[in-house]
């Protein structure tokens, strides 16, 4: 039996709360002999682990990072970013390894230092230089993001995108043609069952981070605007505690609103299942949130809900045509209950229908099949 190549994953995340990262290890689980580094890695059983190491900024640094990122001095700048520097330390006493996985395009510059000719895929999960808002985020980290993009994803063997619009703005800035990898669960078997809508009610749902960005207050304001029989619950993780307090708060004075607390990954889309249409506003207020193609959108598809957005270009992409949701011109939550509201038992259920149908073709299935092929493509490369 030949002995299995090595590969190293790198993500600055909690993989118990990232699934993306989690289906990577799953799809080559058996082709390799995986270690991983991130903050926590609970539940991946006898992999390798090394914990990220505090990627906390000391006062020196943050104010040498951001003057010399400011007047456009990014190598200097680099060496004064702290999360690149104490990463590269810890990657110098690994390997080697035959391909590196980076998540972060924060890693790549730690990568390539210890690893000249290292095979690096190199999957983004979002548009780092489009994350956030504000003056400081735009004079500080953009651009110090877009030089570190146009720098090191070049360099890469493999550039995967979680959306087309994701993979677009990373190539204005010189990135190769991106595999588009989609953030779709394991296809869930539906158990045979009345429709849930059968009672009269028509209960929506929406779940993910509790995230200020988000303005998750439009799902409480969307309630203001529909009738009695429609109820909302919300399954939100305590990303900002401070704002999910505020969203119950203004949901207080409704008993058609319930907070439940969010479950695990695998029980999302079990959970999903017993309600009707997964709603989500999602204003583009960053870049990032105007090329979203999230996992709870493909999550609402596997679980047989309708899906109800706004105008974003890219679920709307999907779901233009398919008869599994609702897509209104606005991320206005009156010009959204305007559609829901009149919306009949039959037509939810065919909404639910077409939803389950469309999920055949978004899952982690076809989708590890794709990203599979792009590594083998890398570990042995075509003679042609």
């Amino acid at each position: 039996m030949s002995k299995l190549k090595k590969l190293l994953v790198i993500s600055n995340s909690w993989l118990e709360s990232d699934p993306r990262v989690r289906r990577q290890i799953q799809w080559l689980n058996g082709q390799f002999e995986i270690s991983v580094v991130a903050i926590s890695a609970a539940g991946l059983g006898e992999k390798s682990f090394f914990k990220v190491p505090d990627s906390t900024f000391g006062l020196l640094d943050k104010v040498l990072f951001s003057v010399f990122s400011i007047i456009g001095f990014y190598k200097i700048a680099l060496s004064f970013f702290a999360p690149s520097r104490r990463q590269r330390d810890l990657l110098g006493s690994l390997g080697p390894f035959d391909l590196i996985i980076v998540n972060d395009l924060v890693s790549l510059p730690s990568v390539y230092s210890v690893w000249p000719n290292a095979k690096v895929v190199f999957d983004s999960h979002e548009y780092y230089p489009g994350q956030f808002s504000g003056l400081k985020y735009h004079l500080v980290f953009n651009p110090f993001f877009k030089w570190l993009s146009r720098k090191y994803i070049p360099k890469v063997d493999l550039f995967i995108a979680v959306s087309n619009g994701v993979g677009r703005a990373y190539k204005k800035l010189g990135a190769p043609e991106p595999m588009i990898i989609l953030n779709a669960p394991s296809f869930y078997k539906l158990e045979a069952k009345e429709a849930s809508q059968s009672d009269g009610f028509v209960r929506l749902v929406h779940h993910g981070g509790a995230q200020r960005l988000r303005h998750l207050e439009l799902m409480i304001q969307l309630m203001e605007y529909l009738p009695e029989n429609f109820h909302l619950t919300l399954l939100l993780m305590p990303t900002d505690p401070a704002y999910l307090k505020e969203l119950k708060v203004r949901a207080s004075n409704s008993p058609r609103i319930l907070f439940k607390q969010p479950v695990k990954f695998d029980e999302i889309v079990p959970e999903l299942s017993k309600y009707d249409i997964g709603v989500f506003l999602l204003p583009p207020v960053t870049d990032n949130y105007r090329h979203a193609l999230p996992n709870k959108f493909f999550e609402y598809l596997n679980a047989g809900l309708g899906v109800a957005i706004g105008p974003s270009e890219e679920m709307a992409d999907i779901l233009m045509g398919s008869g599994a949701g609702i897509i209104v011109d606005s991320f206005d939550a009156e010009n959204l209950a305007r559609q829901l509201k009149d919306l009949s038992h039959a037509e939810i259920a065919k909404l639910k229908e077409r939803a389950k149908e469309l999920s055949l073709k978004y899952n982690a299935e076809i989708e590890g099949e794709k990203f599979k092929l792009g590594i083998e493509k890398i570990i042995e490369p075509s003679n042609q």
